[in-house]
């Protein structure tokens, strides 16, 4: 049940990565585009800084998911790659609490910061007075999602250390390790050979 529901999680942050990665390509785009525009026709359009700063929170809160899901976030490991299992586990575990700590208290301000802004219609102080209660409920949704999947992963690893295969909580929350990273460049390179085997360029 729990890897089915991981597996969807994986599913959905993976989307919502590309859809933040498309976010960030338009709004670099439009302030490409603002500053030729400036320099050429000596008009600005005004509001592209403001808009990349939007995309930049949204997408970065909506990847944090995925980065996790995909043990891709970044922790010092000099001493737990040596460890026996048993003792990266629980250091697992600990990495887990803290994460949830520091989500708990990021969820509390910025529901308080949303609901005011929601309440008194709080304004950017730009030409565009965007409402800042929308590009904050899409930033805050992006943490409370990453905070789902921090209690999945950790319902995982707590199943997992019930059933004695602690070896199981260090493959989904530890960190990888060099030659995890060197088969999943392996992989994805092999991948992309096959496709590209299978869709040659220029084949119709």
């Amino acid at each position: 049940m729990l890897d089915k529901l991981l597996g969807g999680a994986h599913a959905l942050s993976r989307a919502a990565t590309w859809i933040g990665g498309a976010m960030m390509m338009a709004t670099a785009f439009a302030v490409t585009f603002d500053v030729v525009v400036r320099k050429v026709a000596g008009f600005s359009l005004e509001g592209a800084d403001e808009l990349s700063g939007y995309a930049f929170a949204i997408s970065t809160a909506w990847a944090f998911s995925l980065g996790l899901l995909q043990r891709a976030n970044v922790r010092i490991d000099g001493i737990y790659l040596l460890a026996p299992t048993g003792i990266r586990a629980v250091l697992d575990f600990v990495a887990l609490a803290a994460l949830s700590l520091f989500l708990a208290c990021l969820l509390w301000s910025g529901w308080y910061m949303w609901l005011d802004s929601y309440q008194y219609d709080a304004r950017s102080i730009t030409s565009w007075r965007t409402p800042l209660a929308y590009p904050q409920a899409a930033w805050l949704l992006g943490w409370l999602w990453f905070a789902v999947v921090v209690v999945l992963v950790f319902l995982r690893c707590l199943q997992a250390a019930i059933q004695g295969r602690l070896e199981d909580v260090v493959a989904v929350a530890g960190v990888r390790t060099l030659q995890e990273e060197v088969d999943a460049e392996i992989r994805h390179a092999s991948d992309k050979v096959l496709h590209e085997r299978q869709h040659p360029r220029g084949s119709n």
